[in-house]
């Protein structure tokens, strides 16, 4: 390798500072000592890693390259860190729940005092943690297609639409493409995924949402429909019973999907503890 651990480091700190300043204060250098490192490295690599702009710096592309390797790097040591520290301690690591997106899991989760579990956000950028041992990826996935091999079934759902208590909606048995096309549509993406409502519900019908705010967070998209007069079709378990300011409405064209586990093959022993407590 041409470069060592500090330029990396101080690569990785340029992803997240748009000044040199920010980035060595970050990593704890001098401006000048990180201006010697970069300049090393640019030296050692034979082009430009960054650009100057007034005080403000930034990557090149091909400055990019190298830190977003960095990154993965650094993430990827802090992830060896954290295991060896449970496996030098003697004991088994507790059971990674990862979730994305859909991160309304409290139904999924085991009593605290049943099984110890950690649970972190996935990375959709990074490499597929659904092979990495004692951890496991909950997602939700359009029910009668090809799950991967080590999908495991945890419920079965059906997306379904979700209003204020007081919407002119909320007391309708059913809701048709047209009937929500008048109301503003909270949705976590503009581009349609196969099988979830823009694809299998709104696209069949010929009637879709003409007022859209894409909102990518699923508790802010709750919160915001609670309040106002929006609309959003969900998977009915994301909203607990408990809730009351939110009203469930069935779709006039039933939706189903399934909320699936993805595991290491073959799955941990945590893994297995918590799969065979859920079936």
């Amino acid at each position: 390798m041409l470069l060592d651990s500090g330029h990396l480091e101080l690569l990785a700190a340029l992803t997240r500072h748009d000044t040199l300043a920010s980035a060595s204060a970050a990593i704890h250098l001098s401006p000048s000592a990180a201006s010697r490192r970069l300049q090393e490295a640019e030296r050692r690599l034979g082009f430009a890693l960054t650009s100057v702009a007034g005080r403000s710096i930034s990557l090149t592309p091909a400055g990019r390259v190298v830190a977003d390797a960095a990154v993965a790097t650094e993430n990827q040591i802090a992830e060896a860190e954290l295991a060896a520290r449970w496996l030098g301690s003697g004991t088994e690591r507790p059971l990674r729940i990862g979730v994305g997106f859909f991160d309304a899991i409290a139904w999924a989760l085991p009593a605290p005092d049943t099984q110890a579990i950690s649970i972190t956000r996935l990375d959709r950028s990074g490499p597929d943690r659904a092979l990495t041992n004692n951890v496991i990826d909950i997602s939700v996935d359009v029910r009668n297609a090809c799950p991967p091999t080590n999908a495991v079934t945890l419920a079965h759902d059906e997306l379904m639409l979700f209003v204020a208590t007081d919407h002119p909606l909320a007391k309708s048995e059913q809701a048709s493409a047209a009937d929500i096309s008048s109301f503003r549509y909270l949705g976590s993406a503009l581009d349609p995924q196969p099988g979830f409502e823009f694809d299998a519900f709104f696209r069949p019908s010929g009637c879709s949402p003409t007022d859209i705010t894409t909102i990518e967070s699923l508790s802010c998209i709750l919160d915001a429909t609670a309040s106002s007069t929006a609309v959003t079709i969900q998977p009915s378990r994301v909203v607990p019973e408990a809730r009351t300011d939110l009203e469930r409405v069935y779709l006039d064209r039933k939706l189903p999907v399934e909320w699936i586990a993805l595991t290491s093959s073959p799955p941990s022993s945590a893994a297995t503890e918590y799969l065979n407590a859920r079936r």
